[in-house]
């Protein structure tokens, strides 16, 4: 597969828009490249020059964009709502009219969004995410989360009891 910093390295000119904010290391984010749109209002996910997943609103100019692996990731959330088949296939229509491996739908952040919607604890976050694990997910790095959701009493019983059933399998 290829790597996320070799697909930013072949993104056009054309395609980073400007942004402000930071990406995980806290380095500060100037430009962007917006891949998947969703919700309303409309959250983007897309990619920093360095090759990190961010995500922001879309509408303002620029773009306030924040990392994946801070609090501020539960905004990413709503794109759970759609399907992950339909996410991965925007995300390959993208790469395509960018002239990009259409590697980058499988190099979204998928884990990641999973993990914070196991974290939050609602029950309807979690039943979405495992809406998407159930479709086949790779789900060793997200075993220990499935687990400690699937503890918590905070969570309906039928939520805990189809998060055990992923653990079983």
């Amino acid at each position: 597969m290829t790597s996320l910093a070799a697909i930013v390295q072949r993104v056009p000119e054309s395609a980073w828009e400007p942004c402000k904010g930071t990406h995980g290391s806290g380095q500060g984010v100037s430009r962007w490249c917006p891949v998947v749109a969703f919700g309303e209002p409309r959250i983007v996910l897309g990619l920093s020059e360095g090759g990190d997943w961010l995500w922001g609103d879309e509408g303002a100019v620029p773009t306030t964009v924040h990392p994946l692996d801070a609090p501020p990731v539960m905004g990413v959330l709503p794109i759970l709502e759609r399907p992950l088949p339909m996410v991965r296939s925007e995300a390959a229509r993208t790469a395509a009219r960018l002239g990009l491996p259409l590697t980058l739908s499988d190099a979204l952040p998928v884990a990641e969004i999973i993990r914070a919607a196991l974290t939050i604890r609602s029950d309807y976050w979690v039943d979405l995410a495992i809406e998407w694990l159930e479709v086949g997910v790779e789900r060793p790095p997200l075993d220990a989360d499935i687990a400690d959701a699937a503890r918590d009493r905070r969570l309906a019983q039928r939520t805990r009891h189809r998060l055990g059933r992923l653990i079983s399998t």
